[in-house]
């Protein structure tokens, strides 16, 4: 998708998604989907937060930042498993075009993503 920023030496494995305004550190390896609005980093990547900075600069607002905070917390602090974080994220979704958009990935995703 649009506005990733991959590091320098960043490997993706083929038929991999990179979502949007995502980023990955400098020599990440990714084997799974990485979803919008992420960072990772490693070999192999891991998620390691939200791309807050690079949100701010592509103009996102203080409440589609915060509500895509929400949703990460759901997705990667819950120890839930895709599918029941994929439901919860449904609800925050109707609220918010950005989760909305990451539930959307989330759904078509058939490699598994980062976590």
């Amino acid at each position: 998708e649009d506005y990733a920023i991959l590091g320098g030496f960043t490997g993706v494995h083929q038929f991999c998604r990179v979502g949007s305004y995502s980023f990955s550190a400098i020599a990440s390896v990714v084997v799974k989907d990485l979803p919008p609005y992420l960072m990772v980093s490693g070999n192999t990547a891991k998620a390691r937060g939200l791309n807050r900075e690079g949100l701010r600069r592509n103009g996102f607002s203080a409440d589609a930042i915060n509500n895509l905070r929400r949703a990460y917390h759901v997705l990667y602090r819950q120890k839930l498993t895709l599918a029941k974080a994929i439901e919860e994220l449904r609800c925050l979704s109707e609220a918010s075009p950005e989760v909305d958009h990451l539930v959307q990935f989330l759904s078509q995703s058939t490699r598994g993503i980062v976590r």
